[in-house]
């Protein structure tokens, strides 16, 4: 279970404080998104893991909130990959075009997510400067550091893990193409 609080500004130029209780990250991720489309502002957002040992609450960049879900395309492409892993054999020759688009897309769809976290991690790592040079009280400080040094740890991993897929993936690639030459 993850809770999700944010701040925002409804249609009506109402600020608003909320919370919201969801059973995946991605789900948690799709509602903020879907307040986008309708229109609202999203400001601050921090969501909690209730099931993590850790008690910290980790904070987004509620820029990446652009009214788009994120959770089917996620899903979708690692259910993808997952598939595509498991095995090429019983394809017949008809179907490798097109499974080889697949991969291409999927691919092409990594790299677009790995590039909108490493934008992300770049702000992150501005936060951290921002923060560094600002005029602070020191509990306040170390706590606001320790959040965003978490968040940033946080889309480090989603890069290395989404650069392991794509290598996957590209390996997969070649050995499929190889495989496509050499059948008769």
């Amino acid at each position: 279970m993850f809770l999700f609080r944010f701040t925002a500004v409804d249609p009506q130029h109402t600020y608003r404080h909320l919370q919201y209780e969801g059973p995946t990250l991605e789900n948690g991720l799709d509602v903020l998104s879907g307040f986008v489309s309708d229109g609202w502002v999203v400001e601050d957002v921090h969501y909690l893991d209730i099931n993590s040992a850790s008690s910290e609450w980790t904070a987004l960049d509620a820029e990446v909130f652009d009214g788009q879900l994120m959770s089917e395309p996620l899903k979708d492409l690692e259910q993808q990959w997952q598939v595509l892993l498991a095995g090429t054999d019983s394809l017949s020759a008809g179907h490798y075009p097109v499974f080889v688009d697949t991969i291409e897309r999927r691919l092409e769809g990594y790299g677009y997510l790995i590039e909108h976290f490493i934008q992300a991690s770049n702000r992150m790592e501005q936060s951290l400067q921002q923060v560094w040079a600002a005029n602070l009280n020191e509990p306040y400080r170390s706590r606001l550091l320790r959040h965003i040094e978490q968040t940033h740890q946080r889309f480090a991993e989603q890069v290395a893990k989404y650069e392991r897929i794509q290598s996957q993936l590209a390996a997969l690639l070649a050995a499929i193409k190889i495989r496509q030459r050499l059948r008769p």
